[in-house]
C-alpha cells in the first residue's frame, strides 16, 4: 500500500458519523483534511479505501463497480452501529457512490463534490475495447505535494489527529488503467436510475465549513 493511502476511522463524541469516499484512482487522503476538521467538531469519521486503489495501479484491473458499492454499504452500516445520523461525502466518482448510498442504504444525508453525472466524451463508446488494447494503462499527470504546493501557493496540509501527515497528500495512483475507465463509465451509468430515490437537498452537517475547494483536493 502506498504511504498515506491507508483508510482511517476516528471515533467522535456527537453520535453523528461521516463516511468519506474518494475519487477514481485516488485514495482517502483526498478528503483527509475535511475529515480532520469534522472530527475536531465531534463527528465520527471513516475514510474508505476503494478496492483497487492505494496500491499498484494494476490492482484496479481486478476491481468492479459492484465491489465499490458494497464497500459503501458496509461503511454506512458500520457507522450506523454507533451513530444516529450518517452523512456520506463523495469526491468525483466518490460522489456517484454517495448518490448510490442515498438510494440504497440508510444514509441520512449526502454531499457530492465535483461529481460526473454524465460523460459526454465520444471515446466512452469504445471502452469495450479496453481488454483488447496492447497497453494496460494511460499515462496521467502526477498530483501530489509538489504539484499542489505550486497551485496553492505553497500551502501545507494539516496532519490527522494523533498521526503524522502522509508523505504524499493527496496520494493517488499513477496511470489511468484502461479497463478501469470502463468501470468508471459503468459506475456513472449505473447511478443514474438510483438518483430518483434521493430526497431534496438540505444541510448535510450542523457546522458549515467555509473553506476553498483547494483545501479538499489539490488539482
Amino acid at each position: 500500500m502506498l504511504q498515506g493511502a491507508e483508510p482511517y476511522f476516528w471515533p467522535g463524541t456527537r453520535g453523528k458519523g461521516v463516511l468519506l469516499v474518494h475519487g477514481f484512482t485516488g485514495s482517502p487522503s483526498e478528503l483527509r483534511e475535511l475529515g480532520e476538521i469534522l472530527h475536531r467538531k465531534g463527528y465520527t469519521v471513516e475514510g474508505l479505501l476503494l478496492k483497487g486503489h492505494g496500491t499498484d495501479p494494476r490492482d484496479l484491473l481486478e476491481a468492479k463497480a459492484e465491489q465499490w458499492e458494497e464497500q459503501v454499504r458496509q461503511g454506512v452500516a458500520h457507522l450506523k452501529e454507533t451513530c444516529a445520523q450518517v452523512t456520506v461525502i463523495g469526491l468525483s466518482m466518490g460522489g456517484l457512490l454517495a448518490l448510490y448510498a442515498g438510494a440504497a442504504t440508510s444514509a441520512d444525508k449526502l454531499v457530492v463534490i465535483s461529481t460526473p453525472i454524465y460523460l459526454y466524451d465520444w471515446r466512452v463508446y469504445f471502452l469495450w475495447l479496453a481488454d483488447r488494447l496492447p497497453y494496460w494503462a494511460i499515462p496521467k499527470r502526477p498530483r501530489g505535494p509538489s504539484a499542489g504546493a505550486a497551485a496553492s501557493g505553497g500551502e501545507t496540509v494539516l496532519a490527522a489527529p494523533g498521526a503524522a501527515a502522509p508523505a504524499d497528500h493527496p496520494v493517488q495512483d499513477g496511470p489511468h488503467g484502461a479497463a478501469g475507465k470502463r468501470i468508471l463509465y459503468r459506475t456513472t451509468c449505473g447511478v443514474g436510475p438510483e438518483t430518483g430515490a434521493v430526497g431534496a437537498p438540505g444541510p448535510a452537517c450542523d457546522d458549515i465549513i467555509q473553506r476553498p475547494a483547494g483545501h479538499l483536493c489539490c488539482h
